[in-house]
């Protein structure tokens, strides 16, 4: 699965994820996707998921975490869940450390 199949397919995560104000669905590198393995092919990926600062303000990190992997074995299928390698977490603050790859 490429990234392009892959975020489509995450779809579900993020509407739920902006519907319990998690996310901000009007950022569109909400849910952003990295290559856990560069240049391999076929490869996984990092899910990255940029979180409301005022969430992670009042609610312990890896709450939040168990709460967002809980939404994504609730909207996606195995299949899908095969092509992801990792679930990360960052705070509104922390965006400068998503390293942007070229799509």
């Amino acid at each position: 699965m490429d990234r392009t199949e892959l975020i489509g397919q995450l779809q579900a995560f993020t509407q739920v994820c902006g519907e319990k104000g998690y996310i901000d669905t009007g950022d569109k590198d909400a849910v952003y996707l990295e290559e856990a393995y560069p240049g391999m092919i076929p490869t996984s990926f990092v899910v990255n998921v940029v979180v409301k600062q005022p969430l992670l303000e009042v609610t312990y990190g890896g709450n939040v975490l168990k709460e967002l992997i809980g939404l994504l074995w609730e909207t996606t299928t195995p299949e899908i869940r095969e092509n992801i390698f990792t679930l990360s977490l960052y705070g509104e603050d922390e965006r400068h450390f998503l390293v942007k790859e070229a799509a």
